[in-house]
C-alpha cells in the first residue's frame, strides 16, 4: 500500500488535477475528454477551461493519429498520457506518445518552425495553410500546433525521450503546453 500513497501524495504535491496513461482509440479519447472536462470545471475558470479542452483534443487527436502507424508490435507502442498539472499562475498540459524517429524529425523541425514566428508569421501561416491543397491521404488540416500557440500565446515545449521499452527507431515525444490563468 505504500505505492498507492506515494503515488497519491505525488499527485497532490505536484497538484496533478488531471492525468491518463494509456490505449487510445476515439472511444476512449471522447471518454477522457469528457471526465477531464468534469474535473477542469470544478478546478479551473470556464475560459481556462475551454483552452485545455480544446488543447487536450488536438494532442490526444495527435497522439492517436502518430499510434496508429505502428502495427501490433507491442503495448507501449498504442500507449499515450495527459496530465495536466496547475501552478500557480499556469496551467501545464503534457501529453505524449511513442513517435518513429522519420516522424518525430518532422515533427520537431514543424515545432521549431512555429516556435520562432511572431504573431503576424502564426495568422498568415494559419491562413497560407488552408488556401493550400491538401496533401494525398493527408488527415486533418495539420494547424493544430499553430493553434495550440494561438490559443495560449506561449510557444510549445517537447522531448524526445529514449526508453528501453521501444523498439529500433522509436522513442517517446513528450509535449507541454502552458497556458497562463486569468
Amino acid at each position: 500500500m505504500t505505492v498507492i500513497s506515494d503515488f497519491y501524495n505525488f499527485l497532490n504535491n505536484q497538484n496533478i488535477i488531471f492525468s491518463y496513461k494509456g490505449i487510445l482509440d476515439s472511444e476512449v479519447i471522447e471518454y477522457i475528454l469528457k471526465i477531464a472536462d468534469k474535473q477542469l470545471d470544478v478546478q479551473v475558470s470556464k475560459k481556462v477551461r475551454k483552452k485545455l479542452i480544446n488543447i487536450s483534443v488536438e494532442c490526444l487527436q495527435n497522439s492517436f493519429h502518430y499510434l496508429n502507424k505502428f502495427g501490433e508490435q507491442h503495448s507501449f507502442a498504442h500507449s499515450a498520457f495527459l496530465f495536466i498539472q496547475e501552478l500557480e499562475d499556469q496551467i501545464c498540459l503534457f501529453s505524449g506518445n511513442c513517435i518513429k524517429q522519420e516522424a518525430a524529425d518532422e515533427l520537431v523541425r514543424r515545432i521549431e518552425m512555429i516556435n520562432q514566428m511572431n504573431d503576424i508569421e502564426l495568422q498568415a501561416h494559419y491562413i497560407n495553410y488552408l488556401d493550400r491543397e491538401p496533401k494525398p491521404n493527408q488527415i486533418g488540416a495539420g494547424l493544430g500546433l499553430v493553434d495550440m500557440i494561438r490559443r495560449t500565446g506561449n510557444k510549445l515545449d517537447y522531448q524526445l525521450i529514449s526508453l528501453p521499452e521501444a523498439l529500433e527507431g522509436e522513442m517517446l515525444f513528450a509535449l507541454q503546453v502552458q497556458i497562463t490563468k486569468n
